[in-house]
């Protein structure tokens, strides 16, 4: 069964070969400090080699590894045991790595999750079209503007904020574009969730 969410490639599999290979007290602690997000010094990169007893390509390759698969795998909607289950059997995954690997996964998803809540929401949308009519200097030319406004408010309604973005014809036909590659995605996200 191939996955929709990541492609496998040999640099994919040559990774989780070596993911594989330390301990999952190691890829557990690994997995941590990937998700803290900051990035690792030379001097821990050297003591990584050491701990881990890899070559420093092997340790850049480990680490690219287990960040594409969170990266990947943090852009779609799966169930956590799915989730363990495709790392096992697509991705050769041994089971005790998945298993530390979805439950850093499920932390940092409800994480963003629970950021999701404190995001300001679209309330509102209003919109006008503007046009110049013409100048001294071109005399026949009109050209169309349109304002958009956003009206937003936090999760619990207690701060508004107004956004207004004004926009010649190209610009609003990119953010048409935009919008439409958005729901193409989410269409097919929702079609491979039924």
């Amino acid at each position: 069964m191939s996955l929709t969410w990541i492609t496998v490639t040999s640099k994919l599999q040559q990774g989780i070969q070596l993911l594989n290979t330390i301990s999952t007290t190691e890829f557990s602690a690994l997995l941590q400090r990937i998700l803290n997000k900051t990035e690792f010094t030379s001097l821990e990169l050297n003591n990584l080699e050491t701990t881990l007893e890899l070559q420093p390509n092997n340790v850049e390759l480990l680490l690219q590894t287990v960040v594409h698969i969170l990266k990947q795998s943090s852009k779609v909607i799966l169930k956590p045991t799915t989730l363990q289950k495709q790392l096992v059997e697509n991705l050769h995954f041994e089971s005790n790595k998945a298993e530390e690997f979805v439950k850093a996964w499920t932390s940092q998803t409800k994480q963003d999750f629970e950021n999701l809540e404190d995001r300001l929401k679209l309330n509102t949308i209003s919109w006008e079209l503007n046009l110049e009519m013409c100048s001294s200097l071109e005399p026949k030319k009109v050209t169309p503007n349109v304002r958009l406004k956003f009206s937003l408010n936090d999760s619990k309604d207690a701060h508004f904020k107004n956004v207004v973005l004004e926009m010649e014809k190209k610009e609003l036909q990119q953010l048409y574009n935009t919008f439409e590659n958005i729901q193409n995605k989410l269409d097919i996200l929702q079609k491979s969730t039924e």
